[in-house]
């Protein structure tokens, strides 16, 4: 769990580096594990990295991932806001 804490917080240095085809390829690993304290955050930082690179097909499965938790996910309410606006542009 140390090294999946360690590649995390890698994955957010490359992402605020911009480096975001580095940073989504850590993350994608660490989501697909599925088991690890970190997937609230893998998640919303995946989904964004998505909306920046214009995968909206993707950004989109992981935000209703986030809106549809039965926890409340930390960034819940910025996932729906998200869904809204690019239900509102047709997007």
């Amino acid at each position: 769990e140390t090294i999946d804490t360690l590649t995390f917080f890698k994955a957010m240095t490359l992402m605020n580096s911009n480096k975001l085809n580095d940073a989504k390829e850590i993350l994608e690993d660490l989501y697909i594990k599925n088991d690890w304290d970190y997937q609230e955050p893998i998640r919303w930082y995946l989904s964004l990295i998505y909306l920046k690179q214009e995968d909206i097909s993707n950004a989109r499965k992981v935000l209703i991932e986030i809106t549809n938790t039965k926890s409340e996910h930390f960034q819940k309410s910025s996932a729906q806001e998200i869904l809204n606006k690019l239900d509102r542009n047709n997007i």
